[in-house]
């Protein structure tokens, strides 16, 4: 490992979503409001429509 950085998380926020909300839409405002710019999201619930995708490291 070249780099490395210690990491101490301080800050967790949960939330709902409005009903029809766009996912990226609303965790962005959030992000923006709270200046929040790196983290992870867990989330539980159902979407109308969804676009999954992935990263390939090879390609």
């Amino acid at each position: 490992m070249t780099t490395r950085v210690e990491l101490k998380p301080s800050r967790q926020f949960m939330g709902r979503l409005r009903h029809n909300a766009d996912l990226l839409d609303e965790l962005t405002a959030v992000c923006r409001q709270e200046k929040i710019r790196c983290g992870w999201v867990t989330a539980l619930g159902a979407v109308q429509k969804a676009r999954i995708a992935f990263y390939d490291r090879q390609a």
